[in-house]
């Protein structure tokens, strides 16, 4: 009887834990809050805050345009720091905040006109 009785409270304080868990992540848009302005000559300057305890990979942005006769050019990434990740292993994150510089180059010939 009391096995089953602490078998019991175990599986409610471990059920618990996972719940709490769960419900301590933020959503990706309360974690990584984004926000953009024209930089300097034809740049888009493009920040992230991110939120204490999460971090994100160099490795995985990427950028395009819907915008005819304009293309990206390559990012002006900030310096990252190294963590030895379980999963991927050695990879470049960025924590606190990011700010991305993106060259916007006008193609020739390749505007809509209305």
């Amino acid at each position: 009887m009391y096995r089953n009785l602490i078998a019991s409270a175990l599986l409610f304080f471990i059920g618990s834990a996972a719940v709490q868990a769960e419900e301590e992540f933020l959503r990706p848009d309360q974690a990584f809050l984004i926000s953009g302005q024209a930089g300097e000559a034809d740049t888009l300057r493009i920040s992230w805050q991110i939120a204490d305890g999460y971090y994100m990979y160099q490795s995985k942005f990427r950028f395009q345009t819907e915008t005819p006769g304009v293309e990206f050019g390559d990012p002006r990434m900030p310096p990252s720091i190294t963590k030895d990740d379980p999963i991927f292993g050695e990879v470049e994150i960025y924590r606190n905040t990011v700010t991305i510089d993106l060259p916007l180059n006008r193609v020739p010939g390749n505007i809509e006109t209305p």
